[in-house]
């Protein structure tokens, strides 16, 4: 870690992905790296969308925050 950029947000990125990872299967590992490299790219299966992201979108709301390119964008765990 010494000399590159860590902070507590690259830890929030990390639970977004873990997040979408609970909330969304995948049953292949070729469809995790394709799903998880597009949602990298901020565009979210077809399914996804028409599914959870209607029926939770307080929890989509999350995950985009979580997975934000802007780091001080992204919610923070200080109380």
């Amino acid at each position: 870690m010494k000399g590159s950029d860590y902070a507590c947000s690259t830890d929030i990125y990390s639970l977004g992905i873990m997040l979408f990872e609970l909330c969304y299967p995948m049953y292949t590992g070729m469809e995790r790296m394709i799903v998880l490299g597009d949602l990298r790219r901020h565009q979210f299966p077809e399914s996804w969308c028409e599914t959870t992201k209607a029926a939770f979108p307080t929890l989509h709301s999350l995950i985009i925050s979580m997975l934000s390119d802007t780091t001080s964008d992204r919610p923070t765990a200080e109380v």
